[in-house]
């Protein structure tokens, strides 16, 4: 086991300090928390986006980097977004420096049942669920081999991508019933 204040920098997205809102002239995704799909962010293409100028470039996110939502639902992603984009404030951003831990894996261990019995366990109760950073900083990650954990990330990954199919034959299911209720219902 390791914590994660001992593999990982921690710091928090990007306060904005006014409503977000679409700047026209604006080339710089602000990643939301309606933004993560899944456990790997590649695409901010429904990002709102402001100005680049109005925020340093030390705010932006790193390929590799973590986004880890703070209050409410508990979402982990790893950005592979290729073009410079910025995590708002409602998550925290954790650079991993140990070698021993791939980001992948972090995310999965995060988005797994016991990741997130160790995330909720560890939130303040006051109205909404939320988690601090030093409490985030003592987060356990179990240490396993670098092939495990491999391993394990892409057996999420199929998890995910298999959830994905079946929500899509769902609503493709439902657009079929509807259209058949449609038509039974004007013959």
């Amino acid at each position: 086991m390791a914590k994660l204040i001992d593999i990982s920098k921690i710091r928090l997205g990007y306060s904005l300090r006014e409503r977000l809102e679409e700047d026209k002239e604006g080339n710089l995704p602000i990643i939301q928390f309606k933004d993560l799909q899944g456990s790997v962010f590649s695409n901010a293409d429904n990002c709102v986006r402001l100005n680049a100028d109005k925020i340093k470039p030390s705010h932006w996110l790193k390929y590799g980097e973590i986004l880890l939502s703070n209050r409410g639902n508990y979402k982990a992603a790893v950005n592979c977004c290729r073009y410079p984009c910025v995590a708002s404030g409602v998550f925290f951003v954790l650079t991993i420096h140990d070698k021993n831990f791939l980001p992948e894996y972090i995310v999965t261990f995060l988005n797994s049942q016991e990741g997130q019995k160790s995330l909720t366990k560890r939130h303040n109760i006051s109205g909404v669920s939320s988690i601090n950073r030093v409490e985030l900083e003592q987060i356990d990650i179990p240490l396993l081999a670098l092939e495990k954990q491999k391993q394990l990330v892409e057996l999420f990954s199929l998890y995910e991508k298999e959830v994905d199919i079946f929500e899509k034959i769902k609503q493709s299911r439902k657009k079929l019933i509807n259209s058949i209720l449609s038509q039974t219902i004007k013959e």
